[in-house]
């Protein structure tokens, strides 16, 4: 069960990055933080951020002392632990911000959907890394989609929709492992069809559809059936979409779509949106200086240490200070790509994938809906944000990560 690494086979490339990544969390949660004549504490959100990083590191020397392959062999046990959280958090969990999605243990607080990321990760690549498993077969599709989708509609209950939008993003480590081409595709068109949807209603959209439908037929009359069915099809989804978007998602979800479409909102509707752009452009080159930012300082962006902490940074360091943090960012994702090439196991591979696949959604969406290109879904900045369930979540990723790249000159099954 135990074995010791061999720390010559540990990337510290990546290692390295995600302490500068930590380091710049603490500092801008203790600028979002800091008042005048104020002591250190525990109990606050920056004292707090220690504790969660020495909890992090923690699991993490431990992940690096366990025997990978064992915890490799729990795989299955693992997900089908993170389902009965998933499922025991709709009866018992505690309802904050309109989910019910967190266990409340008084001093901290569990989510589990963040211990079911890395639950469903283990599933598809102990499942994906059986020698007659191929995703252009039909069954093993059905079976990998079957993984994803169970925690995914366990986490729509609760509502969570952000932690649902991550799991999306699973399809870079299929796509890397053969998933066709034209899923991918398919979806970037379902994406395309709902927007054009929620912007212009169900039958305005079937209008557009049918118009490119008898386009297509006038220039292709042998592509008559297909065309229909396509219309058929994209009609159904678009009503499936709008029924969706009015009956199931809650005003507050509504909203946040439509500020993002620019569809039908007030200046009050979009105040988190515009505070954040203020906070990031009043930054400037090089930002306004330490402890100096006044839209901070003046707490005027909500929930600044957890969804919004990436404006603290674009307005203490502007946005030389900003291209730093992407960059640092970006070749953090970079090197869970190299690494993940060199790894003769498949489990390996498919797992450094995967774990590209849940930080990049978490950056992108973070950035993306601080910059108004995605609505606001409370979903954290990787190492940077205040919280102990992300932090940690994502830390036994990289540390599980390090530690089958440890056995990197080995085949492991």
């Amino acid at each position: 069960m135990y074995r010791n690494p061999d720390y010559k086979f540990i990337d510290f490339k990546i290692f390295l990055s995600y302490i500068g990544l930590m380091l710049l969390g603490l500092y801008a949660i203790y600028v979002v933080e800091y008042e005048p004549k104020t002591t250190f504490s525990f109990y606050s959100e920056f004292g707090k951020q220690i504790l969660f990083h020495f909890i992090s590191l923690t699991i993490g020397g431990l992940i690096l002392l366990l025997d990978g392959k064992f915890l490799m062999r729990l795989s299955y046990l693992i997900y089908a632990f993170s389902i009965f959280l998933l499922i025991s958090v709709l009866i018992f969990g505690e309802t904050k911000h309109g989910a019910r999605s967190w266990f409340d243990f008084g001093v901290f607080g569990f989510q589990p959907a963040e211990f079911a990321k890395f639950g469903t990760v283990l599933a598809i690549c102990k499942y994906l890394s059986k020698f007659d498993v191929n995703l252009s077969k039909k069954r093993d599709l059905l079976n990998i989609l079957l993984f994803i989708t169970t925690p995914v509609f366990l986490i729509f209950l609760q509502p969570d929709m952000g932690s649902c939008l991550v799991f999306s993003f699973l399809i870079i480590p299929l796509f890397r492992e053969g998933l066709n081409k034209w899923i991918p595709i398919m979806l970037f068109g379902l994406l395309c069809l709902f927007i054009i949807t929620i912007l212009f209603s169900f039958k305005y959209t079937v209008l557009i559809i049918t118009f490119s439908t008898l386009i297509l037929i006038f220039y292709n009359k042998k592509s008559v059936k297909k065309s229909i069915s396509i219309l058929i099809l994209s009609s159904l989804f678009s009503f499936c979409f709008q029924h969706t978007f009015e009956n199931f998602l809650k005003p507050h979800q509504q909203t946040r779509i439509n500020v993002l479409l620019g569809k039908n909102i007030s200046k009050a509707e979009r105040y988190n949106l515009d505070q954040s752009l203020i906070g990031i452009g009043s930054g400037g080159f090089v930002g306004k200086g330490f402890l100096q930012g006044t839209q901070t300082k003046g707490d005027y962006i909500p929930e600044q240490s957890t969804d919004f902490i990436f404006c603290a940074i674009g307005e203490e360091f502007g946005f030389l200070g900003s291209l730093i943090t992407i960059i640092l960012f970006v070749f953090f994702m970079i090197r869970i790509i190299i690494i993940s090439e060199r790894q003769r196991s498949k489990f390996s591979r498919i797992f450094g994938y995967s774990f590209l696949g849940i930080f990049f959604s978490h950056f992108s969406i973070n950035i993306g809906m601080i910059l108004g290109l995605f609505p606001v879904v409370g979903i954290p900045l990787p190492f940077v944000s205040y919280g102990g369930t992300a932090l940690i979540s994502m830390t036994i990723f990289l540390f599980f990560f390090l530690k089958l790249d440890s056995y990197r000159m080995e085949i492991l099954k």
